[in-house]
């Protein structure tokens, strides 16, 4: 049997748009170094620090937001899934 799907979801992280997050920068930018899960690490801080942190990726992921570009394909891939129902 065939399954039929109502929709797709994609996550933002180069699957079908280019990276734009520069983590070594933001990681320069927070005093920390590599290694680590960044938002575990955001949120071991004292809660000041963690909101200035907070605030810091929101600002790098809203320029990313800004600028961001489809990987190649993407476009045709969307209207074959489209063409399929699927979206």
């Amino acid at each position: 049997m065939r399954k039929k799907f109502k929709g797709l979801i994609f996550d933002m992280d180069g699957t079908l748009t280019v990276p734009l997050l520069d983590f070594k920068l933001i990681r320069r930018e927070l005093g920390v170094g590599d290694g680590g899960d960044l938002a575990e690490i955001i949120n071991s801080f004292p809660e000041r620090r963690r909101g200035e942190a907070w605030k810091l990726i929101e600002k790098h992921e809203f320029n990313a937001i800004r600028n961001n570009c489809l990987q190649p394909g993407v476009e045709h891939a969307l209207k074959r899934f489209a063409g399929a129902g699927i979206m």
